[in-house]
């Protein structure tokens, strides 16, 4: 119908990668300025806002299961994060270059 679901503003630089959660109930964004943003669209409420402290999030992509969220930067940095808790479970820099894709394993 081309309905706007949801429209919120987050504070932060342009986004460079948005996606839905598995079961549709969460986005989670990532900007150019570092920070991964985990956001309800039924009711656009901002879940977490967390500065990752690293380039451009150009990847960003949930776990088939939903309990996870990774996020790949500019720098090189991978960082997993737990969307129902917004703790970061690990962040670890790769030093190969951009992460400009990722893809969880379905098992």
């Amino acid at each position: 119908s081309g309905q706007i679901i949801f429209d919120i503003g987050l504070g932060h630089g342009p986004l460079e990668s948005v996606v839905f959660a598995p079961d549709g109930k969460h986005v989670a964004a990532g900007s150019t300025d570092g920070f991964l943003s985990l956001v309800e669209p039924s009711s656009g409420q901002i879940i977490f806002d967390k500065y990752l402290g690293h380039g451009t999030l150009r990847s960003v992509v949930f776990a088939p299961d939903g309990k996870h969220v990774a996020a790949g930067s500019t720098d090189g940095f991978l960082s997993l994060v737990e969307p129902s808790s917004g703790q970061i479970i690990f962040d670890i820099g790769l030093g190969h270059g951009p992460l400009e894709s990722m893809v969880f394993a379905p098992d």
